[in-house]
This record gives C-alpha cells, sequence and structure tokens, in this order.
C-alpha cells in the first residue's frame, strides 16, 4: 500500500483549490535596469499575497546566448520553480524547492528567455517578499576587453588569429587553421574541421595532418609540469578522464601511447614504476606497492593484503569477500636458499601450508628435512591413500598418520579403513580395520572389528618379545599366545647342554628302591614339576623334553641293568 507524507497531502489539496480558482493578477513585476536586459531583478511582495493559495508566474527577458548569473532568495515554505528552456527538450534547471535558501547559478539562454514559477500550496499570507531573484550577464564569462568577442555562434570558414583575448558564448565551428595568442572562453561548444555537436571540442582530421591534437608544454621551475592534464567528474554514471578508441586494417593499433615518466607504455611492453620495461609487464616499486591485481566477472577477486615476507614475489588469490586467501611466494628468505610457499590468511591468521626449497618438500612446515617432510598437530599429520574402485565397488583406503607422544593413540602408523588414526574411527564404519602402529620401543599390529572393538593382534617389543593375542607378557618368556597353537612341527633348541651326559661314565643313578620311596612320598618322579607347579606356572616344552629324555635314558640304564641281572639269574640256573 502506498504511502503519503502530510507535506504531500497538502500540496495535493492546494492543487485542487489551484484547478478550481483562476489566476489572478500581480503587482510584481519584472524590473530591467538598461533597456539590453542585460540585469534586473524580480520580486513577489507580500502585497499581492494577502489572500491563500496564490499561483503566479513570469518571464524574465535577457540576451541572447549570452552567460546570465542568476541569483534566487526563497523566503518561505512555497513552492519555486526558475529555469530555461529552448523549444527542443534542453532544460536547465536554476531554483527548484521549496525550502528557503540562496542559490546563485550562470545559465545560458538560446531563446533569451528565463521561466519563474511559484505558488502557494498550504494557505500561507506572508508579511514580507516572499522570493527576489537577480540577473545580471556574468562578467567573470562576458568582458567588453577581449580582442574578440562572439555573444552568439561563431563560423570561420578559412583561416582565424586572434592576437589577445577571445570570449565566445556560443557554439563554434572553425574550417581553417586558428591562432591565438591570448586567453581563449568558448563557454558553449568548440568544432575543429567538425560540427561540434555532442561534445564540447570536436576535432576531425580526415585525410589531413598526422597529427589530430598536438600539445607542447615546457618551462623551467621546480614546479609540477602537466604536458596534458585532465579531469573528470560524475555524480552517478560512467566517467572518463580520457577515452581512445582505436581502429584500421593494417598496422599496429594503439589506444595510448605514454612515453617517459612512471608508466611507460611502449613496443608492446608496459613499465609501471621508475624502469624500463624488460618484459612485456615489467612492475617496479616498494614492497608495500609493487603488485598486480586481476580480477575476473565471476566474483573471484584478489585482495591487498600483503603476505609477511621480506623478500620475493607473491601471488595472491582470493574468492570473495571474507572467504580467506591463498598465496603463492617465492623467497630467497635473504639468503642463498630460495624456497616456493603455499600460504592462506583467514583474515587473522597467516600460515604457511607447503613449502618446496631445493628439492625437498614440506607440508606444514617451512623447513623440510627430507624429500618429503609433512608436519601437524595431533590427529590431523596424516596420508590417504584412496580407491574408489572401477565397478562400482566400496572404495579402499589406506592412511599414515603421526601423533606425539602423551596422547592417545600415539606414534606413526599405517592402516586400512582408517581415519587419520584409529582413535579417529573409520572412513567406513559399516567395515572394520586393521593398522599397524610404530612406537618407541614396540610395533602393534592391531583391529577394530565393524561393531568398533579393538583387538590387540600382535605386539613385539625391542627386547624380542612377543605376544599374540595379548600384550602380557612375562619377563621371563619371549613368546606369549593367548590361546591355543597348532603347528606340523615344532623345533625346540636349547641353550643349555642335552641329557647326553646320562650315558657318561661316572653319572650316578639313584637306586630304585629311592626312586620308589620317592614317588610313594611326592607322586611324581623326581626331577619332573608336579601337577601343581604346572598349574601355576605353566610347562617349558624345551625343559619338559629335556627332562622327559633324560628319565627315558635313565630307564634305559635301569633295564639294561635289570637285563644284566636277569641274564646272571638266568646263568646261575642252568
Amino acid at each position: 500500500m502506498k504511502t503519503y507524507t502530510i507535506k504531500t497531502l497538502l500540496s495535493l489539496a492546494c492543487s485542487i483549490l489551484l484547478i478550481t480558482s483562476p489566476l489572478r493578477a500581480q503587482s510584481s513585476q519584472v524590473h530591467y535596469n538598461n533597456p539590453e536586459h542585460t540585469s534586473g531583478y524580480l520580486t513577489l511582495s507580500a502585497a499581492d499575497c494577502t489572500d491563500p493559495w496564490w499561483e503566479y508566474d513570469w518571464e524574465i527577458t535577457t540576451p541572447t546566448n549570452a552567460p546570465i548569473k542568476v541569483t534566487v532568495t526563497l523566503n518561505y515554505n512555497d513552492y519555486l520553480d526558475v529555469y530555461t528552456y529552448d523549444g527542443s527538450g534542453i532544460y536547465q534547471s536554476i531554483f527548484l524547492d521549496e525550502t528557503p535558501g540562496t542559490t546563485t547559478k550562470t545559465v545560458i539562454s538560446s531563446d533569451g528567455k528565463i521561466y519563474v514559477y511559484c505558488y502557494d500550496y498550504c494557505g500561507t499570507v506572508p508579511t514580507f517578499d516572499v522570493f527576489t531573484i537577480t540577473f545580471e550577464v556574468d562578467s567573470t564569462i562576458y568582458s567588453a576587453t577581449d580582442n574578440l568577442h562572439v555573444p552568439g555562434n561563431l563560423s570561420v570558414a578559412s583561416n582565424l588569429d586572434v592576437l589577445g583575448n577571445t570570449t565566445i558564448v556560443g557554439n563554434t565551428a572553425i574550417a581553417g587553421n586558428t591562432t591565438i595568442a591570448g586567453n581563449t572562453r568558448i563557454n558553449n561548444r568548440l568544432g575543429v574541421g567538425a560540427n561540434p555537436y555532442g561534445s564540447k571540442v570536436s576535432i576531425s582530421n580526415y585525410n589531413q595532418d598526422d597529427r589530430a591534437v598536438s600539445i607542447s608544454s615546457s618551462k623551467n621551475t621546480s614546479s609540477a609540469l602537466y604536458g596534458l592534464y585532465s579531469y573528470a567528474s560524475n555524480g552517478t554514471g560512467n566517467v572518463y578522464g580520457i577515452y581512445s578508441s582505436v581502429s584500421g586494417v593494417t598496422g599496429k593499433k594503439w589506444a595510448g601511447y605514454f612515453d617517459g615518466g612512471d608508466v611507460q607504455i611502449k613496443g608492446g611492453k608496459l613499465g609501471i614504476g621508475n624502469i624500463v620495461p624488460l618484459g612485456v609487464l615489467h612492475v617496479r616499486g616498494t614492497y608495500e606497492d609493487a603488485w598486480i591485481y586481476f580480477a575476473s566477472n565471476a566474483g573471484m577477486n584478489t585482495t591487498k593484503y600483503k603476505p609477511k615476507v621480506n623478500y620475493g614475489l607473491a601471488f595472491t588469490w582470493n574468492y570473495s569477500a571474507g572467504e580467506g586467501e591463498s598465496i603463492i611466494n617465492y623467497s630467497t628468505g635473504g639468503s642463498s636458499s630460495p624456497r616456493l610457499d603455499f600460504t592462506s590468511f583467514d583474515g587473522t591468521d597467516l600460515r604457511t601450508e607447503m613449502t618446496l626449497k631445493q628439492g625437498f618438500l614440506g607440508i606444514g612446515t617451512t623447513r623440510p628435512a627430507e624429500k618429503l617432510t609433512i608436519a601437524g598437530g595431533h590427529g590431523d599429520t596424516r596420508i590417504r591413500l584412496s580407491s574408489t574402485g572401477n565397478s562400482g565397488g566400496q572404495p579402499a583406503n589406506l592412511s599414515l598418520w603421526a601423533g606425539e607422544s602423551e596422547q592417545f593413540y600415539y606414534g606413526t602408523g599405517i592402516g586400512y579403513n582408517v581415519k587419520g588414526s584409529p582413535n579417529y574411527g573409520r572412513i567406513d564404519s559399516i567395515k572394520g580395520s586393521s593398522y599397524v602402529r610404530f612406537l618407541p620401543e614396540e610395533t602393534k599390529f592391531q583391529f577394530q572389528t565393524a561393531s568398533g572393538v579393538d583387538v590387540d593382534a600382535v605386539t613385539i617389543r625391542n627386547n624380542g618379545k612377543v605376544g599374540v593375542g595379548t600384550t602380557q607378557i612375562p619377563d621371563s618368556f619371549k613368546l606369549a599366545v593367548a590361546g591355543k597353537i597348532l603347528a606340523e612341527e615344532v623345533v625346540v633348541e636349547l641353550q643349555e647342554n642335552w641329557p647326553d651326559y646320562v650315558f657318561k661314565t661316572g653319572y650316578e643313578l639313584m637306586p630304585l628302591h629311592q626312586v620308589e620311596k620317592f614317588v610313594h612320598t611326592n607322586q611324581h618322579l623326581p626331577g619332573i614339576p608336579s601337577a601343581s607347579r604346572v598349574k601355576d606356572k605353566g610347562l617349558s616344552i624345551g625343559e619338559m623334553q629335556h627332562l622327559l629324555l633324560r628319565k627315558i635314558e635313565e630307564l634305559t640304564l635301569y633295564i639294561i641293568e635289570q637285563d644284566k641281572k636277569i641274564k646272571s639269574l638266568e646263568e646261575k640256573l642252568k
């Protein structure tokens, strides 16, 4: 729904009343100071505004195409419009307002008319003059002392020579050569070899001279000198200080040529800064300003942030405001070891992500110690190799990671379906994972089931001890197995002597009656572990084989001795 201010509603109401009320005659008229109407004034007195809702208009006659300086002073909140209009659509506003104030403006009226319209839209009865308008030919533009003064248009078919000053109020067209020794003011348009339409100055050089415009300026002072100085200002639209457009069928086309100074475009090379360009583009300046910026229409623009380096060349890229910045910086580092840094900037912190230095690549570090060095915090120092599959199968992932000590899952490792390290979960939560962890004093082969249960498969320690299915390895053992062992053959090599010493001369066998007494008392053979000891401390295969073989060899000696006794008895019985 459209809304209206109180002021707008009052104006609409006054307009309705004005439509129904005829214009009245006014005593306030234009006063001219001379017959040429070069100056005068107009005042709307309070005597003409005793009744509310009044409306008046005037025409002020001035010299045609002359610069007229107009000063308007409005004393009440009444509608006042002062303007020129030449009948061809060119309208120049001098004053258009409802607020008291004063405005001064110089205009040129092609028909010698200034129009004034004023009405009261809120029923005000003034007590003094409503407005005052003064006008005069602008002496700063129009001067009777000029050697050549043309109040209207000037057209010269041949040459024009003026030794003094020149003022031309209207349009100017000169077909021949022109020499003006003094100051020149052209208040409207100038055409040289062309009609001055559409531009303040129009110059045409069709098949004539090598130069359409030639400007030469020189002096010998310490102040600045401008060979060509251009200033242009526009409120809202485009503005061009210098606009150049070239075309041609053959030859090179130069839209601009600058030779000398801190900007050079010469020989297809652009030099910016106090430098002779050595390449297509050569820029020289201080660390803070020697930058080149590129922008695309897709909104991917560079920023003006400078990386914190003292040497080198940087390429920056920024997608859009607030998205952070990427920087590629080549730096000598102030030494003989140049490097290439890939840096990111999030608006607060500048961080070097990757460094390439003398064939060594560092990720997360600027000092790579190996051909590839990766540095980071706990949980983010990792590498992943991933295969997406070729036939719609599930992807396969291999991860390598490193974590500092005093942290959960510290050490380095390599694993399948591991996200960074095992404590960060699995890449594919449906599948289990397997990995190897390399720790300061041991290496672990571990698994994680699909349900998330950790399994210690094999542990190998730096003292040669191995745990299978367990990490608890007794001090006096080299191998600990939590479970059964199935093998086709087991070879045990003992470091101590094999019990062949039983058959050596001098080996003393325990008499059988002592063996009988020992067995009767202890319920096991001499030198053989008891059942309770085996239950408590386990059974050593190598030791048991050693003891059993010794008992077998002792048993063999007992049998040989018994065989001798049997044969002796048999001889006695014969």
